[in-house]
C-alpha cells in the first residue's frame, strides 16, 4: 500500500475538520458575548445601536436568530486598536463612535476676559 493512499477515516475527519470551522464561523450572541467577555444584553445593545450592522458584523438566516461573522468582529475590534487619536482634532469622542464637532478645523481660545472663542480655521 502506498504512502499517498488515505485511510478510510481521513476523509471523515477531514469533513469534521470543515465543519469545526464553519461552526466557529458564525457564533450566537451569547457565543460572541462569552469570546468578548461581555454580556449578551451588550451586544444586543451594540446591535440596536447600529454599531454591529446585520449584512456586515451579523447574519440574521431565515426562521433563525442572528449569527455573527467572527472575522468581522475581530475586524471591528482591530479598527479600535488602530485608529489612534490625531493631536489636531478637538472633537470630542462619543458613545456610539462619532465625534462631536468633527465637522472642520476648529480652535477654541480663550480672551482675556476669560471668555472662550471658537475660530474656524
Amino acid at each position: 500500500m502506498s504512502e499517498t493512499a488515505k485511510k478510510p477515516g481521513d476523509a471523515s475527519l477531514e469533513a469534521k475538520s470543515r465543519l469545526n470551522a464553519m461552526t466557529e464561523e458564525y457564533l450566537t450572541i451569547k457565543e460572541v458575548a462569552a469570546r468578548l467577555k461581555l454580556k449578551p444584553k451588550t451586544i444586543q445593545n451594540k446591535m440596536a445601536a447600529g454599531i454591529f450592522r446585520e449584512g456586515v458584523h451579523y447574519v440574521r438566516p431565515q426562521g433563525s436568530r442572528p449569527r455573527f461573522i467572527w472575522s468581522a468582529v475581530v475586524i471591528w475590534i482591530e479598527q479600535g486598536r488602530v485608529s489612534a487619536p490625531q493631536d489636531h482634532d478637538n472633537s470630542i469622542p462619543m458613545r456610539r463612535g462619532y465625534q462631536l464637532g468633527n465637522s472642520g478645523n476648529q480652535i477654541s481660545a480663550l480672551t482675556q476676559d476669560g471668555k472662550s472663542t471658537i475660530h474656524t480655521v
